[in-house]
């Protein structure tokens, strides 16, 4: 059955991505969690009709609130993603002084050696 070997390689991905995920904190592995959830929730949603719908429904559910815990991590690393280099720029420019001011404190410092 076609079906069941898609299911057992999703979930066997999804299986190997979590340990990845969880071990090493590898931010491609914490968005294949979330890809392997949504992916293994097809071929359960096809299963209803063979399968109790109480235990398709607690899979389902069991799926969902792993890729919810999981969204927050992923939401978290893409906000530091575009923040870290922001942050970065701004204290750059920071420490480097504007050319205008830099000018006119040169000019100060010689006028204060006449």
């Amino acid at each position: 059955m076609k079906l069941r070997r898609y299911a057992k390689k999703q979930a066997q991905q999804l299986c190997k991505s979590l340990a990845k995920a969880v071990a090493e904190g590898d931010v491609d592995a914490v968005h294949q969690v979330r890809v392997g959830c949504r992916r293994l929730e097809e071929p359960l949603q096809l299963c209803r009709s063979w399968v109790s719908d109480k235990k398709i429904d607690k899979a389902i559910q069991q799926l969902t609130r792993l890729r919810r815990k999981f969204r927050k991590i992923r939401d978290g690393e893409v906000t530091l993603r575009v923040v870290n280099p922001l942050q970065l720029r701004f204290a750059h420019e920071k420490k480097e002084p504007s050319p205008g001011r830099a000018a006119g404190r040169a000019g100060r410092a010689a006028g204060a050696g006449r």
